[in-house]
């Protein structure tokens, strides 16, 4: 009859209450990723000219593996004979470039960027990007 009785508050103690503060900390998480990501969002729309430069829609994820905020966006520069993209990953913390797809032209020359968070693919980018926000 006790283990009865004792099961409902084990089950409350022991599963539903940790379940639920971690629920809230994840979605307050989020929220701060959100706060964080769009300073950073507003900081790129500074530092760039938009009369040349197209900034793209920024993406805010906290990843609970990783215990961080990330921000995504695509930045791209187009000039009669000049041309680049940047997609990035970054820890909005910290500021630190986690992935980087950067690629150039100038005049007929091509050009990847390399670099330890490079990819050299516009495709590999975007595979590394889902594993990323989907931790």
């Amino acid at each position: 009859m006790l283990a009865v009785l004792l099961l409902p508050a084990v089950y409350y103690f022991g599963y539903f209450l940790p379940r639920q503060k971690e629920e809230a900390r994840i979605f307050s998480m989020q929220q701060k990723c959100r706060e964080v990501g769009e300073k950073l969002y507003k900081a790129d729309l500074d530092n760039y000219d938009l009369l040349s430069e197209s900034v793209g829609g920024p993406e805010y994820y906290y990843s609970k593996q990783l215990n961080t905020c990330l921000y995504y966006n695509r930045i791209s520069y187009t000039t009669v004979l000049n041309s680049s993209v940047r997609s990035f990953v970054k820890d909005s913390f910290t500021n630190k470039v986690l992935l980087l797809w950067h690629w150039k032209r100038f005049n007929e020359d091509r050009e990847v960027v390399a670099c330890d968070v490079c990819v050299s693919t516009e495709e590999e980018f975007h595979v590394r990007k889902e594993i990323l926000f989907s931790q």
